[in-house]
């Protein structure tokens, strides 16, 4: 919408607030139409210019920047460019709020990606003169342990670092038969541990650089540096969660079962398990790591108005535990 009408418009929400965090759903049921109004304004807008040095030391002259709203919105225009003969760069038509800068390269010689952010408050004002100097990401090293009893090919397992800043900023690896590994060119920026290919009745035990609990706080990469070695242990003594969902003492099909660690956080999402239930209204989780958990059913619905909801219900499983909870959805109040 931004391309279309002119940098010069700011952005609105529904129902008329510029502030994405203050927007309302609009709920539109299958055949139905709904009239929404918006009203453009125009505002001041701002030029951000600088100029870029590559790793040499030189300027960056096929670098390419871009910006990222703060927090990010899921739709809407990148205002990107790139680059001249002398590293410089000019972002016009930049509206007034938050936002991060990001600077990349890409290396045809060695196929290296180099990095570089700054967080920009944009006001009516240019801001100019800024210098952005690119480095070569951070690079991890990193072994996988088994704790307790059985085994499973280690070799098969991926790990990904998805940023909570970036989604364009991940990196990955694939672990080796003797469970190490090394990520690559990691940016600077707040990283979500995430794992793929273990077994079913396996999980993550842990995920440590030093006394840092990544699984819970996230993997901190700053100004390219790193201090030890990532550790992870995974373990199949994992923990079943079973229950039934009901409604007015019926078997509620098709409810959305969530199970979510307790407390939650953008970095534990590995912990995060959600399903549906059976013809019986029952459900069943397998695979949980033990820890503190709050669960919640929400009945499926295909009219727009807000789903009817249980009340969330808590739970803590031990290693090896197969607990039973019974979750009771209530009908939504009318108005």
């Amino acid at each position: 919408m931004r391309q279309a009408l002119g940098s010069q418009y700011a952005p609105v929400f529904y129902p008329g607030v510029t502030q994405l965090g203050q927007a309302q759903v609009v709920a539109v049921s299958p055949g139905e139409e709904t009239q929404v109004d918006l009203i453009m304004r125009h505002i001041k807008t701002a030029q951000i210019s600088g100029h870029l040095i590559g790793p040499d030391g030189e300027p960056a002259t096929d670098a390419y920047l871009y910006l990222q709203e703060v927090p990010a919105a899921n739709f809407g225009g990148v205002i990107g460019v790139g680059t001249d003969a002398k590293g410089e760069f000019k972002l016009n038509g930049v509206a007034p709020g938050s936002y991060v800068l990001h600077a990349m390269q890409n290396s045809s010689l060695d196929n290296t990606n180099y990095h570089a952010s700054q967080k920009i408050e944009v006001g009516s004002d240019n801001v100019d003169s800024i210098v952005l100097a690119l480095g070569r990401g951070v690079t991890f090293a990193g072994r996988v342990e088994v704790a307790g009893p059985g085994t499973m090919p280690l070799e098969r397992i991926f790990i990904n670092l998805s940023s909570h800043d970036d989604e364009s900023a991940n990196a990955w690896t694939q672990i080796k038969k003797d469970g190490t590994f090394v990520i690559r060119d990691v940016p600077d920026g707040s990283f979500a541990f995430l794992i793929n290919g273990l077994e079913e009745g396996w999980y993550v035990k842990s995920v440590r650089l030093g006394a840092e609990d990544i699984l819970t706080n996230g993997l901190e990469v700053e100004k390219g540096e790193s201090a030890g070695t990532i550790q992870v242990i995974v373990s199949n003594d994992a923990a079943q969660l079973d229950g039934l969902v009901t409604q007015d003492d019926k078997p509620l099909i098709g409810a959305r079962v969530r199970v979510a660690p307790d407390p939650e956080t953008p970095f534990n999402h590995l912990r995060l398990r959600s399903g549906s239930t059976d013809q019986g209204g029952r459900f069943s989780f397998l695979g949980i790591a033990p820890g503190h958990y709050r669960i919640i059913a929400r009945a499926s619905t295909s009219d727009g108005e807000k789903p009817a909801a249980s009340d969330p219900e808590t739970v803590t499983l031990s290693g090896r535990d197969h607990k039973t909870i019974p979750l009771k959805v209530v009908p939504t109040q009318a108005p």
